[in-house]
C-alpha cells in the first residue's frame, strides 16, 4: 500500500486533466490498483481513493474463463457426438445392413434370405418391400422351373431370369456404391479427433483444425445421406420393374400381352436406367429430341425389356473395347410396309463391333461374343418378343473396333400425316 500512496502525486495530474469521472489503472508484478479522485460538495478535491487488487485474483478470473470456454467446447463434441451416433445409428447403420443384405443374396443367390426390419418408416418399409419382392421371385422361380421341367419350357424360365439379372444390375451397382459410401463415413476419425478437442492441452491451431474436420465430416455425412436416398430411389424403381417383369410373365403364361400406344422416347430414357456407368466407363448418352413425337404399340414391359437388352449389350461392348466412355445414340426414322407404318429404332455405340462373320449369328440361341461365360439369351430372347409383336431387329457393324447399330422395327401408331422416310431424329 505504501507503492500506491508513493503514486498518488504521479497519477493526481492524470486524474485532473479530465472532466470525466474515470479512474486511473496501474499494474505492477504484484496488484492492479485503482485511483479514483474524489470531490466535495462545491466540487473541489477532497482526496483519492486507492484500490488494490492482488494478481492472483486477474489469474482466477482467466483461469475461470478458460475453464468456461473448455466446458462449452466439451459440451458441443459431446453434442456432436450424439449427433453422429443418432445418425449411425438410425440411417448410416441401417443402410448399411440392407446393403449387406442385398450384397449377400447377390453372392449367394438364396432368395429365401431375409431381413427383419426393425421400424416402420421409409427405410423399414423398403426393407419390407425387399423381403416381399425376393420371396415373389422366390416364388416364381421355384413355379418357374418346376413348370418348364413338366412342360419342357425351360427357356422360357432362362429367358425371365436373365431379364430380371438385367433389371437388378443398378441394383447391384447401387449396393455397392451404397457400399463404398458407408466404409468412406466409417473410416472419418470423429472418435479421435473429439479426444484431442477434449484434451485441454491442446494447442489452439490444432483445435481449430479439429474444429474445421468435424464440420467437412459431417458435411460428408449429409451428402452421404443424400446420395444414399437417390441410390435408394433407385433401388425402388429396379424393383418395381422386376415386380412388371414378373406380372407380365404371369399374364403371357394365360393370355396374349396387352398391346398399347406407348412414348417410345420415355420408354428409351426408362429403359437408359439400367445402364451401370462405373469408375471406369462413363456414359454418353444422346436421345433424339425428336422421338418425344414417336409413339409405337407394344406391350410396355416387353419393349423395356427389350430395350434394356439392347442398351446393356452396347455399353458391355464398349467396356470389353477399354473405351473409357461409352457413346450411345438412339435415333429413329418411320417407314412403311405396304399399308403398315413402323418405327425404325435404331441404338448405334462405339464399342467392339461385331466380326462379319458372326452378323448373321448374333441373334441365334446360345451365341455370345463376351469372354465372360453366359447364357447367350439376351438378344436370342429380344429376337423373339420384337417377332412376337410383328417387328423385327438386326445388326450392322463395319467389323472389329468400329462399334455396331441394332436396328429394331416396331409397329407405328398410326397418323395422317406420316410420310415415307420421314427422318424424325437428327444427328
Amino acid at each position: 500500500m505504501r507503492d500506491a500512496v508513493a503514486a498518488i502525486p504521479a497519477v493526481l495530474t492524470e486524474l485532473q486533466s479530465t472532466t470525466d469521472d474515470i479512474p486511473v489503472h496501474t499494474t505492477d508484478e504484484q496488484d492492479v490498483r485503482s485511483y479514483r479522485q474524489l470531490m466535495d460538495i462545491n466540487g473541489d478535491p477532497l482526496g483519492v481513493l486507492v484500490s488494490s487488487t492482488a494478481r492472483e485474483v486477474t489469474m482466477l478470473g482467466q483461469e475461470a474463463a478458460n475453464l468456461a470456454l473448455q466446458l462449452f467446447v466439451a459440451m458441443a463434441l459431446v453434442l456432436l457426438g450424439l449427433t453422429w451416433l443418432i445418425i449411425r445409428k438410425d440411417i448410416v447403420g441401417r443402410l448399411e445392413r440392407l446393403a449387406a443384405h442385398m450384397a449377400g443374396i447377390r453372392r449367394s443367390g438364396d432368395l429365401s434370405a431375409r431381413i427383419a426390419p426393425d421400424r416402420d418408416d421409409e427405410i423399414g418399409r423398403l426393407g419390407q418391400a425387399f423381403n416381399a419382392l425376393t420371396e415373389e421371385l422366390q416364388q416364381v422361380r421355384r413355379q418357374l422351373v418346376e413348370q418348364s421341367f413338366r412342360a419342357g419350357r425351360a427357356d422360357t424360365a432362362t429367358d425371365v431370369l436373365h431379364n430380371v439379372r438385367n433389371a437388378m444390375t443398378p441394383v447391384v451397382n447401387v449396393t455397392e456404391n451404397l457400399s463404398g459410401a458407408l466404409q468412406e463415413i466409417n473410416a472419418l476419425r470423429l472418435a479421435r479427433a473429439a479426444e484431442e478437442l477434449a484434451d485441454p492441452a491442446c494447442p489452439e491451431d490444432r483445435r481449430k483444425a479439429l474444429l474445421q474436420y468435424m464440420h467437412a465430416a459431417a458435411a460428408r455425412i449429409s451428402g452421404a445421406g443424400s446420395d444414399a436416398t437417390d441410390d435408394v430411389n433407385l433401388i425402388s424403381r429396379q424393383l418395381r420393374l422386376v415386380e412388371d417383369i414378373l406380372t407380365g410373365q404371369e399374364k403371357v403364361a394365360r393370355f396374349q400381352p396387352l398391346q398399347e400406344r406407348l412414348d417410345l422416347a420415355e420408354l428409351v430414357s426408362e429403359a437408359a436406367a439400367i445402364l451401370p456407368a462405373t469408375r471406369h466407363t462413363g456414359i454418353d448418352l444422346h436421345i433424339a429430341p425428336a422421338l418425344a413425337d414417336t409413339f409405337v404399340m407394344a406391350n410396355r414391359v416387353h419393349l423395356l425389356q427389350i430395350l434394356g437388352n439392347v442398351m446393356l449389350n452396347a455399353f458391355e461392348s464398349v467396356e470389353r473395347a477399354g473405351r473409357p466412355r461409352a457413346h450411345i445414340a438412339v435415333n429413329a426414322t418411320t417407314e412403311r410396309d405396304g399399308d403398315a407404318a413402323f418405327v425404325r429404332l435404331s441404338i448405334s455405340d462405339n464399342g467392339a463391333g461385331v466380326d462379319p462373320a458372326h452378323i448373321t449369328q448374333i441373334f441365334q440361341r446360345g451365341f455370345t461374343s463376351k469372354t465372360v461365360p453366359g447364357h447367350g439369351m439376351g438378344l436370342h430372347w429380344c429376337a423373339n418378343a420384337v417377332g412376337a409383336i410383328g417387328g423385327a431387329i438386326e445388326i450392322e457393324s463395319d467389323g472389329a473396333g468400329t462399334g455396331a447399330t441394332v436396328h429394331i422395327r416396331l409397329p407405328a401408331v398410326a397418323a395422317p400425316d406420316l410420310a415415307d422416310d420421314v427422318t424424325l431424329a437428327a444427328s
